[in-house]
């Protein structure tokens, strides 16, 4: 993560140029969001706790950065899933643009997971929240609204709708045609983080030069790196 996440450059593309180099701090910052998320919290399967602490540890991080349900900045959105009689929650943060007709660009990342799932998707959810905390402290953008959204039940398939992914699916039916219209990108983050094996013949296979590697500790079994998967993912 030398930027913030290759991502944040497409991003900042609308709103003008800025600075964005990266420190070690805010590194660790979003390896310690990703870590938290994956040994405090655990599996985050939509049918275990870990799936509402997960839930209640976000809303409070929207909430400490200025999101609010008062204000209509976060929005809690409902995914029933019938044949489990279980009710989950999408989380939404809107950051309203000066001008109210402005176009939208969503960043999104589900936070449901099968496992620890440190890859899948605690990294992705990190990844967003680093990025939020950043466009959060800024000033409201003239012509862009910035969302994010934390989705669940990406992992499962709905059997009684004969749908998978029905929290994404879900804030999707509820956009109302102009805000369909408002919308220009929407950046979902999903797995930022591989198996330092898989990387390794990635790179093989493709001669991608690997440069030098920073090692850092194990999350959840997955080896996480300064440099390596940067190269290879982005």
């Amino acid at each position: 993560m030398k930027k913030w996440i290759a991502l944040l450059i497409c991003l900042l593309l609308p709103f003008g140029a800025f600075a964005l180099e990266i420190s070690e701090d805010e590194f660790y910052e979003w390896y310690d969001e990703m870590a938290y998320l994956v040994d405090e919290i655990g599996n985050r399967w939509i049918e275990l706790p870990g799936s509402q602490q997960a839930c209640d540890y976000l809303r409070a991080e929207f909430e400490a950065n200025g999101f609010s349900k008062e204000d209509g900045t976060l929005i809690e959105l409902p995914s029933y899933v019938p044949e489990l009689d279980l009710t989950c929650t999408n989380l939404i943060a809107v950051k309203p643009a000066v001008n109210p007709d402005a176009p939208i660009i969503t960043v999104c990342a589900h936070y449901d997971s099968q496992s620890p799932g440190a890859r899948d998707n605690a990294s992705g959810v990190a990844a967003m929240m680093f990025i939020m905390r950043k466009m959060a402290a800024l000033p409201a953008f003239e012509n862009t609204e910035l969302r994010f959204v934390a989705f669940t039940a990406e992992e499962y398939f709905c059997t009684a709708r004969n749908e998978p992914h029905i929290g994404s699916l879900d804030y999707c039916y509820a956009l109302t045609e102009e805000e369909k219209a408002r919308h220009i990108a929407v950046f979902n983050i999903d797995i930022l983080v591989v198996d330092i094996w898989e990387e390794l013949a990635f790179s093989l296979d493709n001669e991608v030069d690997l440069g030098t590697t920073v090692r850092l500790p194990v999350v959840g079994g997955v080896t996480v790196d300064s440099q390596l998967h940067l190269d290879i993912v982005f």
